[in-house]
């Protein structure tokens, strides 16, 4: 009994450091994204709030950084289950600044502006599978958030072909 829950404890603290690794090139490529979608949709939504949304997700990915780079230069020190709760947590800001870039579907976009919005949330969305595949939590929490929001706007649109996809997302 006590050689299988050392067994657990070794394993998770391997799924944790996993976890931590993956964020590094995944983190990397969330900022230079978030500077071209800023770009592409520079005039098309208040600038403001473009800069607003930009400055709050590159400060959530600029954290998760932080804690990323203090995690592997000090290890867990046999404190696998705070990393593991910290990492969560910043991995939901993470989701949620990258799901709040839906709400400028609703600025009336032109469709070219509409189809980067859509593919960059569900690349978003996808990426979960790297950065939070082994754990189910984190993966849950980084998949779900940027589709909520975008399955809301299709589900909600006018338009019956965006309503199906908006049913599509439902579905997976």
């Amino acid at each position: 009994m006590k050689d299988e829950k050392d067994l657990e404890k070794r394993v998770f603290a391997e799924q944790v450091l996993l976890l931590f690794r993956q964020y590094v090139p995944a983190g990397l490529t969330g900022n230079i994204v978030s500077i071209i979608i800023a770009v592409v949709l520079w005039e098309q939504v208040p600038t403001g709030l473009l800069l607003g949304w930009l400055i709050a997700l590159n400060i959530s990915l600029l954290a998760t950084h932080l804690l990323v780079w203090c995690y592997l230069r000090r290890g867990n020190n046999g404190e696998t289950e705070i990393w593991y709760r910290r990492y969560v947590a910043a991995i939901s800001f993470v989701a949620f600044s990258w799901a709040s870039l839906a709400f400028f579907l609703r600025y009336n976009l032109p469709p070219l502006h509409q189809d980067v919005v859509i593919m960059m949330l569900v690349g978003v969305a996808t990426s979960a599978l790297v950065l939070a595949i082994p754990t189910l939590i984190t993966y849950y929490i980084y998949l779900s958030l940027p589709m909520l929001f975008l399955t809301s706007w299709l589900v909600f649109q006018q338009q019956s072909a965006l309503n199906w996809l908006g049913a599509l997302a439902v579905m997976f």
